[in-house]
């Protein structure tokens, strides 16, 4: 839906009436070109990639620029191919990412320093098969299974030299960042504001992800039960409150470098993650756990809304970062994790509190938008 209200900008910023209709996949457009009797109708294909929030901001000025008239088509076409071309962070900065995000869920989901660790260490395993992809320059389908299965295996055999830690915790936590738990949640969104295709499009993709990383963990737990036999199962001895705060800043810079993050919006970045989890803490004691989420989400839909109102750049800056602390996308593996081990209703309970949460998480966007809507919102209502 925001993409096709930003196409519908440019188009009635160049005088060039047009209709268009997005999906995961494709973009159909359909629009008169000036002297013609006919309306010229055209179809792209789109691959689906990464969320890119440098590149996005970038392409949302440019957007207002040529909505405005303030720059000719020509520059613009130039600007675009300049956006386009960017080059790509260096290894680095797409390696670090996973294993700081990794580290932060761990002590998120309640883990000690063996978790920890243990999810650093495999945060940086999962890293490693998503540079490979990148260098073949592919989103590789056999990414999330592969490193599925070799993080569980390897979590399943720190867990013999010690044997304290909790593997589970540890595995989610290097697994996050392949969790689709976001696209998840926008698909809920999608549905539920009648934009039926594109959100069973995501819909579908998101329950596809899930199976592929249920399907790497069942394999690597069962390799290792075959190698080590059972698996250990301890108990994590969780850190420090302090640690919470430092937590969310290193989520902050995981996130801001993941998502390639102009430097000068790091800090609001930061500023998403706090606001994110100030608001889960307060939703979860007047609402609970499940529906708290709405609280968190409306805070941080409110905030990267005023933020965009203020600076005239994307809400999505603030707006994804928020989101990823709040996502059910754990729930979503361990859900399938329990069919596997034939504990069907534990494995439904949890389905459902998925669903509560991405739909709460939905409801808390959809006010925010109502209570303050970004200026973008307010063209098109």
């Amino acid at each position: 839906m925001r993409l096709e209200q930003r196409l519908e900008d440019v188009s009635a910023g160049l005088g060039i009436p047009g209709q268009f209709f997005a999906t995961p996949t494709a973009i159909m457009a359909q629009y008169r070109l000036p002297g013609k009797r006919r309306p010229y109708a055209d179809m792209v294909r789109a691959r689906p990639g990464g969320v890119d929030l440098g590149r996005l901001t970038d392409l949302e000025r440019l957007v207002d620029e040529v909505v405005r008239g303030a720059i000719d088509l020509d520059a613009a076409v130039i600007r675009l191919h300049a956006i386009e071309s960017a080059p790509a962070p260096p290894t680095w900065r797409r390696f670090l990412p996973t294993v700081l995000i990794s580290a932060a869920a761990a002590q998120f989901l309640g883990g000690g320093v063996a978790e920890l660790a243990l999810a650093m260490v495999a945060g940086a395993m999962v890293a490693g098969f998503e540079e490979i992809a990148a260098r073949r320059g592919s989103r590789d389908r056999l990414v999330p299974p592969a490193a599925a299965c070799v993080a569980a295996f390897g979590v399943a055999a720190a867990a013999q030299v010690v044997p304290e830690l909790s593997p589970p915790l540890a595995l989610v936590a290097s697994l996050i960042v392949l969790v689709p738990g976001l696209e998840f949640t926008m698909a809920i969104k999608e549905i539920s504001t009648e934009n039926l295709v594109s959100g069973s499009a995501r819909l579908t993709s998101a329950v596809g992800d899930f199976l592929l990383l249920a399907f790497g963990v069942a394999l690597g737990t069962r390799l290792a039960l075959a190698a080590f036999g059972p698996v250990p199962l301890g108990v994590p001895i969780a850190l420090p409150e302090w640690t919470l705060f430092a937590a969310l800043v290193v989520a902050a810079l995981g996130f801001a470098m993941r998502f390639n993050t102009h430097r000068n919006d790091v800090i609001w970045v930061a500023v998403a993650c706090m606001v994110s989890w100030a608001g889960a803490s307060a939703g979860s004691e007047l609402l609970g756990p499940d529906l708290g989420v709405l609280v968190a989400a409306l805070a941080v839909g409110v905030a990267a809304n005023a933020r965009a109102r203020w600076s005239g750049t994307s809400s999505m800056v603030m707006m994804i970062p928020g989101l990823i602390l709040l996502v059910p996308g754990s729930f979503g593996i361990r859900a399938i994790d329990l069919m596997l081990q034939d504990d069907i209703v534990s494995a439904l309970n949890t389905v459902f509190s998925m669903l509560l949460i991405a739909t709460a998480l939905s409801t808390g966007l959809l006010l925010s938008n109502l209570l303050l809507p970004s200026e973008r919102s307010v063209r098109h209502r």
